[in-house]
């Protein structure tokens, strides 16, 4: 389970997302964290 976008909880995302083709849902905030186009620093 991910609680949150930090850079130490979801590491691994998109290979198990590429793995096992299973959706992640995320508040809309946290979006631009995921995807890298913010940064937490």
């Amino acid at each position: 389970m991910l609680t949150h976008g930090h850079f130490d909880h979801v590491g691994g995302l998109v290979d198990l997302v590429k793995e096992w083709e299973v959706p992640v849902y995320a508040h809309s905030l946290e979006f631009p964290y995921l995807t890298g186009k913010k940064s937490l620093s």
